[in-house]
């Protein structure tokens, strides 16, 4: 009799199920989860990695968990739900159909998911916590200031060149992501080898639908069993121009709006967890007309945005926020706010940046962050 998936010690399907490409990769899809370090990881083997990895998860721990699923342990270690409990939780639910035969095949597993990025890092905003590697936007802005960029981008913004598509036949589920994922080509085409019982799930910053071929992301809607499109916003309003420059706050509204308007299209609003956006949350929470996830923190020693960046004195004025207009929603920014260790040289490395990104951009953090006003001015 097989061992069920939760006998298991410390089981994650997403190894076992789910494949990943990335930019930062070679390209190929051989990255196991979205959330480990893919640079790492294709520093290493490739075949012989994903069955040492897997067979970990099936003995109850190893090197290579403790090195690449540091998200996730990190999560559950701080009372928060880790993305290895949510994926998961899908075998209870939406994946309960296909839980005995992984059970059954964790020597040869079936692919039911696939988290696909388009090798173009074509996008049209430049978010300050973003990568250059995922936004020509902000690898061009980043060489007129003398920033670094990928080593992938050989001195250029943007980063091109044809997707490996694999077969898709027996796939339940499929994710798009960018670069922005609305106006990148190979994303349709993916798309377009997907059967029509596919479940599609993109993420996008709502402010472009281009079209391709004469048809943009309003003609693939209808055409599958169910559509779900993370829309991804810092603030509610005006900070969220700021922080996702150049956005245009009301063009992501009327796009949302005509996503919502599709009977099978499920919208969602995503944030990116910040420095800069961590005590705003409840302006989302209280304003927003589609639900609204709180699913990645920006995190780890070379990510400046990290909310280690956040000063004590700026940290206690969020939590008096959070404690007087308390929302169960917040649950994970508390604490967050309550556990971070403060590291004023990310900090000042943070506000330098920001500084430059305003000459740049003829923005000034301080006009919507005046708690930010005393440190801005110091370093």
């Amino acid at each position: 009799m097989h061992k069920k998936l939760e006998d298991y010690e410390w089981f994650c399907p997403e190894p076992f199920t789910n494949t990943t490409n990335s930019m930062t990769g070679s390209g190929e899809m051989d990255i196991p989860c979205c959330h480990i370090n893919h640079i790492k990881w294709n520093r290493r083997g490739k075949d012989e990695d994903i069955k040492l990895f897997r067979k970990e998860f099936i003995n109850g721990g190893g090197p290579l968990i403790e090195k690449f699923c540091t998200r996730c342990i990190k999560q559950e270690e701080s009372g928060n739900k880790s993305f290895r409990q949510n994926y998961l939780d899908n075998f209870s639910g939406k994946f309960a159909h296909k839980k005995k035969e992984l059970e059954e095949n964790l020597d040869n597993p079936p692919l039911l998911t696939m988290e696909f990025t388009a090798q173009d890092n074509f996008c049209n905003l430049r978010c300050n916590m973003c990568k250059p590697i995922l936004s020509s936007s902000l690898a061009k802005e980043n060489l007129a200031l003398g920033k670094p960029i990928h080593h992938r981008l050989n001195n250029n913004s943007r980063f091109k060149k044809e997707s490996n598509i694999p077969n898709l036949e027996n796939l339940l589920e499929l994710k798009l992501v960018g670069g922005e994922t609305l106006a990148i080509s190979d994303n349709y085409k993916v798309m377009e080898k997907c059967s029509d019982d596919v479940v599609v799930r993109i993420t996008t910053n709502g402010t472009v639908t281009p079209k391709f071929n004469g048809k943009n992301i309003f003609d693939y809607i209808p055409k599958f069993k169910k559509f779900i499109i993370n829309v991804s916003i810092e603030f509610w309003g005006e900070r969220n121009n700021y922080l996702r420059f150049p956005s245009k706050w009301e063009r992501i509204m009327a796009n949302v709006q005509r996503f919502k308007s599709f009977d099978n299209c499920e919208v969602n609003y995503h944030a990116t967890v910040n420095a800069l956006n961590v005590g705003y949350m409840l302006d989302i929470i209280d304003n927003a007309d589609c639900p609204f996830g709180l699913d990645n923190l920006v995190y780890g020693d070379n990510e400046i945005y990290s909310i280690v960046s956040v000063p004590p004195d700026i940290r206690e004025q969020y939590l008096e926020k959070y404690y007087r207009d308390y929302r169960k929603e917040t649950d994970t920014i508390i604490t967050y706010l309550e556990n971070i260790e403060y590291d004023e040289t990310q900090m000042i490395r943070m506000l330098q940046d920001t500084r430059d990104r305003d000459k740049y951009r003829g923005t000034c953090l301080t006009d919507l962050f005046p708690e930010w006003r005393n440190y801005y001015e110091k370093f």
